[in-house]
Formats: structure tokens, C-alpha cells, sequence
């Protein structure tokens, strides 16, 4: 019963730590489109980062190349991860 009841506070806190994955690689996606002074994910290796929800959910997205970025989402100990590519 104790491993159901940690599962289903690790299932909730999958979203927050979704949202700031998302939320980080969109940032990063944007900066690498739009920006082109050599500042953050306008670059290869370039990081993006947000904090939402009051500052508890943190992401961070990184621009791997031309094409590939890389976003991990945190929220009370659960990391989810995302990957874009274009």
C-alpha cells in the first residue's frame, strides 16, 4: 500500500515537472529561432531557463545543436524529460 500511495504523489508531480520541461525547451526553441546574438539558446550549448508555480517547478533547456534540444523539468524531487527536434 505504502509503494501505491508514493507512486500516485510521484504521478502528480509529473505534471508541474512536465510543464517546466515544456515551458524551458519552448523558451529555448524560441531563442534559437529568433535571437542571433550569440546569447543563450541562440547557440549550440546555449541554456534556457524558467521557473513557474511560485518558483518550485524549475526547467532547463539545452540547445544541443543546430537542430536538437534537450529540456529536463524538476518539481519536488520528479524530473521529467524532453527532447525537440526540428
Amino acid at each position: 500500500m505504502m509503494q501505491e500511495i508514493k507512486m500516485t504523489k510521484e504521478i502528480s508531480n509529473s505534471i508541474p515537472a512536465l510543464y517546466a520541461a515544456d515551458a524551458a525547451a519552448e523558451q529555448c526553441l524560441y531563442e534559437a529561432r529568433k535571437l542571433e546574438d550569440g546569447t543563450g539558446c541562440s547557440i549550440a550549448g546555449g541554456t534556457a531557463t524558467v521557473t513557474v508555480i511560485d518558483a518550485t517547478a524549475i526547467g532547463i533547456a539545452t540547445r544541443v545543436d543546430a537542430s536538437t534540444i534537450e529540456s529536463l523539468g524538476s518539481y519536488i524531487g520528479t524530473k521529467r524529460k524532453l527532447e525537440l527536434k526540428w
